[in-house]
């Protein structure tokens, strides 16, 4: 039998190396071709998903898993699913559009106390230009606009510029030094519903009655522990194993939701977080946010169940959230994102008679 010549064998080896290096080529064009969109949601924490529709056409999606960062370092995975493209573009189909936000606009001396709370929760972010999470209070509301707190610091300082006395009447029941999100909760469910018999703070049960510069507290009644520790004054408070929860300023009137449960409603906030929410003024939306405002947010740095690190802009700002009807859950960034059933209630600063 006639062996087959030499160059036979180095055509074959040929068009195997020249096979190998055009998939190789192949692979780094696919690698230096990828799109913004998906490394957009790869830079903010999230996982790409391929899916087919009905007719059998793929569509990519980008899987957000964020985190609730509010008093302490516990955290509440908060997933949410976006189309890869309209994410980046922020306009995910399934989001109505939030509140509309204008440049803040000091008001009259003809206000309602929650009016008068809004006013200064703008003037705050009015001059606001370097903003951060951090359970280390310090906020300076002047031409260095400095603020660098969590959520129960920032409305605590709030209420003592305004409303001192409304301050003062919240007990410090978990914390030595100042009320927390927990304490307010407790005493807004304490106050009542009639705002003739109301003491400093009344009691709202409706969401859709909700309006701005009223404060909004959930609470983490799974962090509380029966048992107390003996502050340095000797006052006694709860034990907490994580977070007592968070507290917020309503920041606009609430609108009917057109997503998701017929009973839901979106609304604006003013807080202190780690995880901004949607159409959020920490800038840490989509390279388009409109609602962006003009100051450096720190950013936070979040951990993976896997360990990989991911950022978020933190500190002061406001943000889109969704309610339903009767207080009973929040969603924190999607109106269809994940439901979170906790003790949440409205008060609203009145008169302390």
């Amino acid at each position: 039998m006639k062996k087959p010549p030499i160059f036979s064998f180095v055509i074959i080896f040929v068009l195997i190396a020249v096979l190998g290096l055009v998939g190789l080529l192949f692979v780094n064009k696919t690698e230096k071709t990828t799109s913004p969109a998906l490394e957009y949601c790869e830079t903010i924490g999230g996982t790409v998903l391929t899916k087919l529709d009905k007719y059998n056409n793929s569509h990519q999606t980008c899987l957000l898993h964020s985190h609730i960062i509010t008093e302490g370092s516990d955290a509440i995975d908060n997933s949410y699913e976006c189309g890869l493209e309209e994410l980046y573009s922020g306009n995910c189909p399934e989001e109505e559009p939030a509140p509309d936000y204008s440049t803040p606009v000091l008001g009259t001396d003809n206000q309602t106390m929650n009016q008068q709370l809004k006013t200064k929760t703008d003037d705050i972010l009015g001059k606001l230009k370097h903003t951060g999470y951090t359970h280390k209070d310090y906020i300076r509301n002047d031409g260095e606009g400095v603020s660098l707190t969590d959520c129960s610091g920032f409305v605590g300082h709030l209420l003592q510029e305004e409303f001192v006395g409304h301050y003062n009447i919240i007990p410090q029941n978990y914390s030595c030094t100042h009320p927390l999100a927990a304490d307010y909760y407790d005493y807004f469910d304490g106050a009542p519903v009639d705002a003739d018999t109301a003491i400093c703070w009344q009691k709202i049960e409706n969401v859709a009655d909700a309006q701005p510069g009223d404060i909004l507290v959930y609470k983490s009644t799974e962090n509380i522990s029966n048992d107390k520790k003996t502050c340095p004054n000797g006052d006694k408070v709860y034990k907490l194993t994580s977070d007592s929860g968070h507290v917020m300023v309503i920041h606009s009137h609430p609108k009917l939701s057109s997503c998701k449960d017929s009973n839901q409603y979106y609304v604006r906030v003013a807080d202190s977080t780690a995880s901004p929410h949607y159409h959020d003024t920490r800038a840490g939306d989509a390279p388009n946010n409109n609602f962006r405002l003009d100051y450096n947010s720190w950013f936070y740095e979040h951990t993976k169940d896997n360990g990989d690190k991911y950022y978020t802009h933190s500190g002061l700002g406001t943000g889109t959230l969704w309610l339903n009807k009767d207080i009973e859950f929040f969603r924190w960034k999607s109106c269809s994102g994940t439901k979170h059933h906790k003790d949440i209630i409205i008060g609203r600063p009145v008169a302390c008679k």
